[in-house]
């Protein structure tokens, strides 16, 4: 039977330095971790290698000591370990995932790399230099990618450095490492790091900067080539003077043999001066990059494992999937431009820049490219479907290319020719005459004894002319994936590129025929929108390659966006771990959405920033970007990226619908309307732009317009539940109060009955506002607490607080804040800010409550912080500040539509705006209020029963 942790920590031994006692393996921490074995001690606790149970996985386990778990300034700092970390992803980082307690035992769960650390490694043999350097240099990306999120490490040590038999090297334990603009954490005078390792004015007991980063790069660069270490003593204390007294020696005098520039580059790291040292990593990579470019010749015949002897400009990475292998052997291609160029140029069917492969002096234009399916003469059923995307991937390395997506076009063939079992060359044409696609690929791969032959034609996507035609010979089934991708090299050059015959195209999409096929029914089956079936093909892609970087990155995106995070948390997880089996492009793709994913907006918006700065044609990147920009309510760049999306496809339905929404929250209204009206003339019931044109309506003061718009949503099985909430919107905006309840009720049957549990639980919460405008307090309160109680998202948590507010049940309102509070992500923050500021405002706490609204502003401005902090204003009494906020409202108008970014129709907090106006007016005497209270009770139904309204028509009467 395992012995299970979860209720309490072990206790303390005193034959074990006060550390706690050791777990046995077969231990089970939190019902999930099984200890397999202990790795090591350090001072804060133990590191074992345990079993995730939930995920079949290895993990490394790091505990706490329970004395330092007791103590909460410890607890900070180990809390600091797993939010920085968590910031860094790179390859040359070990990758933290959770952080988890057991009783009182506190732990985190971390990537576990097979192999061994560096101080094994030096111990087990002498490094040569060429090997030292290599190694050195993946150390310094690791930093360099901690360096830029403000991360020191503080405590860099051979023994932090872990190599894996494929020769990766990983840096681990920031345990000592604290964000650069932190304060608290340290003290001046506490000595923190490992004394050999320490620069100077760490040993001072000074706070360093990355610097000491790179002064103890320098000492163990200098044991690397030397096997010593600079300052050798008796005692600790005495190598710890000597560093900040005297200069350290250089590697050359201790071995002669040493190459003077890997000499000049400790040397330089281990200044006694900070400012003497290397300003950053980045400048250690660049020296390291320019010997490893050209060594001396005396290179050992050892090397690290996976680090092979040749002369590349950079350390390689990891083999890549044998399919990807240079193993392949040399190919037979042929290239064969269109006869009949000129002839297709005379008549405008191709640009000449889409034709001529010369080099360019400018950056090409975006080109968007289909490729269809192979036609597959070799008879091997294992070869439909699989060579498409590693093609796809490699046309792609090119930064102009944007390659349309292949699902999409299924699902437009089968529309176009309904029992369409393949997307051949007509149906490709007549998809990119339709949505603009400027080039369509067709191939074909056919069996020539054991050797296979791929043959490619590109044409034109309007008139059909041949642009290219390219063929390669795969001397083995094994080599048929690496040959698919290589075809992308001519045929970017046909294109117009300048791109050299060495650049081999690497894709690594799968190790095998049979992975890859099955990543590409799911990417069909996803675009399809049958989720469940493409998770299990992602799966099996998975399972047939554990590697396939690409196939983590898609299912974690799939599960999250089912709003199923807890499933995708893995696969984020993997697929961060296998950056260094993808693309650029597909790196960068993979990191923007999973910071998208979860909220991190500022760095979202720098790696999709720089991805379509290096891939300006990649839409899914300017969607993305426009999204966070979004999210941001950054209304202008959002319009911005979006616009070039629908530059580089006019015809996509998505795109232009996106620059709708964009440009209504950015209140042009009319601009937003003729986008929307756009997109419905192609597709009817195109939903997301039927909401759009709604809310447009609504805000431009067409109540029956979209209320019918709305009803014809609802009748649509997908609209259904969206229409209902809209047209709740407009009743609740009307003052129709009781008849809002009734849709609402109606509304939350249908989705219960449904399984929309989230949108029941939005109708919930909107019900419970109504229902206490109606006066109906108890049911009020219900249906508040089944909000909360089935669902996490921010409208139901805001709505049902203040519902529970103007209850006085603050009691139920502080469990929501904290749920909220503990988030590591800026937008709970901000509605815990923004509930907290209700709180202090109910209390009468007015300037509690205007540093608390304010607090929220500085995570994000929103319109809802400055209609909040109008209020709070008004309460004070310092008018000319609230119509300030009340004023930005009203230009900021078209974000009231949907105050949560959540499709939940929110536009009934418009007419409570133009109230408070009313207001704050009257308090300053202004002889606006009367016309601001009539304008106010025009948006209402005459037969409107609410507070506001009855108070607004007193008013009018008192003037």
């Amino acid at each position: 039977m395992l012995e299970t942790i979860s209720d309490a920590a072990p206790a303390a031994s005193d034959d074990d330095d006060d550390r706690g006692d050791t777990l046995q393996p077969g231990a089970v921490l939190g019902d999930r971790y099984e200890i397999v074995k202990l790795l090591g001690q350090g001072g804060m606790g133990a590191v074992y290698q345990a079993r995730d149970r939930e995920l079949d996985r290895l993990v490394a386990l790091k505990t706490m000591r329970p004395e330092l778990a007791s103590k909460s300034n410890i607890v900070a700092r180990f809390k600091q370990e797993v939010v920085l970390t968590r910031q860094v992803t790179h390859p040359n980082v070990i990758r933290i995932f959770d952080f988890g307690s057991a009783g009182r035992l506190r732990f985190l769960t971390m990537e576990y790399l097979e192999g061994q650390d560096l101080e094994q490694l030096l111990k087990s043999k002498r490094l040569d230099p060429l090997e030292s350097a290599r190694l050195l240099r993946q150390v310094c990306r690791g930093l360099e990618a901690a360096h830029a999120e403000g991360v020191v490490h503080r405590d860099l040590k051979p023994q932090n450095i872990r190599i894996d038999p494929r020769g990766r090297v990983a840096v681990m334990d920031f345990g000592l490492a604290f964000q650069m603009e932190t304060t608290g954490m340290t003290r001046t005078g506490m000595i923190m790091g490992t004394p050999d390792y320490m620069s100077p004015e760490q040993a001072m007991g000074q706070r360093g900067d990355q610097r000491s980063d790179i002064y103890a790069v320098g000492v163990i660069f200098f044991q690397m080539l030397t096997g010593k270490v600079p300052f050798e003593s008796d005692t600790i204390v005495g190598a710890l003077v000597a560093r900040t007294r005297e200069p350290a020696r250089a590697p050359l005098e201790v071995d002669s043999s040493v190459p003077e520039p890997l000499n000049a580059i400790v040397v330089r790291c281990l200044q006694t001066d900070p400012s003497a040292r290397y300003a950053s990593v980045s400048e250690i990579v660049g020296d390291l990059d320019a010997y490893i470019a050209d060594p001396p010749a005396r290179v050992s015949a050892t090397s690290l494992p996976g680090i092979t002897q040749s002369r590349p400009a950079v350390p390689p990475p990891p083999p890549p999937p044998p399919a990807a292998a240079a193993k392949a052997a040399p190919s037979r291609r042929k290239l064969f431009l269109a006869a009949g160029a000129a002839a297709v140029l005379a008549l405008g069917g191709l640009a000449a820049w889409r034709l001529l492969p010369e080099k360019k002096s400018g950056p090409l234009k975006p080109v968007s490219i289909l490729v269809t399916d192979f036609v597959n003469r070799a008879g091997d059923p294992g070869l439909d479907g699989a060579l498409e995307p590693s093609l796809s991937l490699a046309l792609e390395g090119a930064s102009y290319v944007n390659v349309y997506n292949r699902g999409t076009a299924k699902r437009m063939a089968a529309q176009l020719q309904p029992g369409a079992e393949a997307l051949d060359e007509r149906l490709g044409r007549l998809i990119a005459m339709r949505e603009g696609v400027q080039v369509v690929v067709i191939g074909s791969v056919s069996k020539e004894g054991s050797a296979y032959r791929l043959v490619v034609q590109a044409v034109d996507g309007a008139t059909g002319a041949s642009v290219a035609n390219v063929e390669e010979r795969a001397d083995s089934r094994d080599q048929v994936l690496a040959t698919a991708s290589h075809l992308a090299v001519p045929l970017r050059r046909a294109l117009g590129e300048s791109v050299p015959d060495s650049d081999r195209s690497d894709t690594y999409t799968a190790s095998n025929l049979e992975a890859a096929q099955a990543y590409a029914r799911a990417q069909d089956l996803r675009v399809a929108g049958k989720s469940e079936d493409a998770i299990a093909q992602y799966k099996k892609a998975i399972q047939l390659d554990p590697n396939f970087g690409s196939a983590y990155y898609a299912l974690a995106s799939t599960y999250s966006n089912l709003g199923r995070k807890e499933e995708a948390k893995p696969y984020w997880e993997g697929a961060l771990a296998r950056l260094d089996r993808m693309t650029e492009r597909e790196r960068r793709r993979a990191r923007g959405a999973y910071y998208l994913i979860n909220l991190n907006h500022e760095r979202a918006i720098e790696e999709l920033s720089q991805l379509v700065k290096e891939f300006p044609a990649d839409t899914g990147g300017l969607s993305n970007l426009a999204f966070v920009h979004y999210l941001r309510r950054d209304m202008a760049k959002a319009i911005s990226e979006a616009q070039r999306s629908v530059n580089i496809y006019p015809k996509v339905l998505m795109y232009r619908s996106n620059l709708a929404m964009y440009t209504m929250y950015n209140s042009d209204f009319a601009a937003a309307e003729k986008e929307a009206r756009q997109v419905l003339a192609a597709s009817p019931n195109y939903l997301k732009s039927m909401g759009t044109l709604a809310q447009t309506q609504l805000a431009m003061g067409q109540a029956d317009q979209a209320i019918e718009t709305y009803r014809k949503m609802a009748a649509l099985p997908i609209g259904e539940s969206l229409g209902t909430m809209g047209l709740t919107d407009v009743a609740l905006y009307q003052g129709r109060i009781a008849a809002a309840a009734g849709i609402l009720k109606e509304g939350i049957a249908k989705d219960t009955a449904a399984n929309r549990l989230a949108s029941a639980a939005k109708k919930e919460a909107a019900l419970a506002e109504t229902l206490l405008l109606l006066g109906r307090r108890d049911e009020a309160a219900a249906a508040a607490a089944r909000a909360v109680a089935s669902s996490s998202d921010f409208m139901p948590a805001y709505t049902a607080a203040r519902v529970f507010l103007e209850l006085s049940q603050d009691a139920k309102v502080r469990p929501i804040v904290e749920r909220l509070s503990q988030r590591l992500e800026s937008d709970p923050q901000l509605y815990a800010k923004l509930i907290e500021g209700e709180i202090a405002l109910k209390q009468r706490r007015v300037r509690d409550a205007l540093v608390l609204f304010r607090d929220a502003q500085k995570i994000t401005d929103t319109w809802l912080g400055r209609f909040c902090l109008g209020r709070a204003y008004l309460a004070s009494e310092t008018y000319p500040e609230a119509t300030s906020e009340f004023d930005a409202c009203v230009r900021r108008r078209g974000e009231a539509v949907e105050l949560f970014l959540d499709d939940s129709q929110t536009y009934r907090y418009y007419p409570q705006l133009l109230y408070y106006q009313a207001l704050t007016q009257e308090a300053l005497k202004s002889p606006g209020a009367k016309e601001a209270f009539g304008k106010f009770l025009q948006l209402k139904a005459a037969d409107a029963a609410e507070p506001m309204v009855a108070d607004a028509r007193q008013r009018l009467k008192s003037n």
